[in-house]
C-alpha cells in the first residue's frame, strides 16, 4: 500500500513543501490448511490449527517458504488454501524459532482470530506432485 503526504522541510533556513510518497509493508506470514477444515473454520471468530493443543503454537511460514513448507508437510494433500495473515491483526504473540541453520519460521502462541487473515490462496500440486513457488 502506499499513499501521498504533504510534507514540510527546512534545509539550511530555506523552507520547502512537497508531496512525500509512503509505502506501507504490512507484516504478513502464512498458514496452510486444507480447503475443508476452512471451510469449517471460516466463519468463527478465531481458529486454533492441532497444533496448538499439541506444540503450544501455530506453525506458520513466510512468503518464501511456503511451498517447500507445503512440499514437506502435505505432499498427500493435491491442494492446500494459504491464509494470509497479517501479523499487527493478531491478539497472541508471533514468535520465530530457529528450524535449522538457515531458517526461521514464525509460530503464533495462540488462536488466529478472523480479522487477521487478509485473504487466501489456494495453491495445487503440479503434475509432478509438487508445489510450486508461492510469492505471497
Amino acid at each position: 500500500m502506499q499513499f501521498y503526504a504533504r510534507k514540510k522541510y527546512e534545509v539550511r533556513g530555506a523552507r520547502y513543501e512537497c508531496n512525500t510518497l509512503y509505502h506501507i509493508h504490512q507484516k504478513m506470514i502464512y498458514h496452510l490448511i486444507t480447503p475443508k477444515e476452512w471451510e469449517t473454520a471460516k466463519n468463527q471468530p478465531s481458529y486454533a490449527a492441532e497444533s496448538l493443543t499439541l506444540e503450544g503454537f501455530i506453525h506458520c511460514s513466510t512468503a518464501v517458504q511456503v511451498a517447500r513448507t507445503a512440499n514437506n508437510y502435505f505432499k498427500n494433500q493435491p491442494e492446500m488454501l494459504v491464509l494470509h495473515i497479517k501479523e499487527d491483526n493478531l491478539t497472541d504473540a508471533v514468535l520465530k524459532h530457529e528450524a535449522n541453520s538457515y531458517d526461521v519460521f514464525p509460530h503464533i502462541y495462540g488462536r488466529i482470530v478472523r480479522e487477521a487473515v487478509v485473504s487466501e490462496t489456494l495453491i495445487k500440486q503440479n503434475n509432478d506432485n509438487i508445489f510450486e513457488d508461492f510469492l505471497g
